[in-house]
Formats: C-alpha cells, structure tokens, sequence
C-alpha cells in the first residue's frame, strides 16, 4: 500500500493509530487503534456517522481504550 496515495485524513489517522500503538507497547497496529482514533479526528465522518446510528462514542472510546490497555498484558 502506498501511504502517498491516501487523502491526508487518511494519512493522519494512521499515524496517530501508530502513535496509540506505541503508548501502549504494542507491535502491531489494529482495526481498534484506528477506531479510536477516527473517533476524535477533527473534521472527521466516523464519529457523526456513529452517533447517528445511535453509538454512544465517548463509552466506545472508554471501552475500546480499556481493551488496548488490557492487550498489554497479553504481549
């Protein structure tokens, strides 16, 4: 995949779910760290999408946060 081919937000989300993967020592970098991170970009689509469909994005975001810092003792 050619990073360069992706549109900015794209670009910057993946590198902020690379930098939640470093906070938390994790080798790999997943589907969660990057909906975590979606959830709070500015200007972003997924977080209004969610909350249309009747998501709660802040317990979400709690939730999926207590997952990855739980993933730490497994690695």
């Amino acid at each position: 995949m050619d990073i360069n081919k992706l549109t900015i937000k794209a670009q910057e989300a993946l590198s902020q779910a690379q930098s939640l993967g470093d906070k938390f020592s994790h080798q790999e970098i997943t589907a969660i760290h990057l909906l975590v991170v979606l959830i709070d970009q500015e200007g972003g689509i997924v977080s209004p999408i969610l909350e249309k469909s009747g998501v709660e994005t802040v317990s979400l975001k709690t939730t999926l946060n207590g997952v990855l810092e739980l993933s730490l003792i497994h690695i």
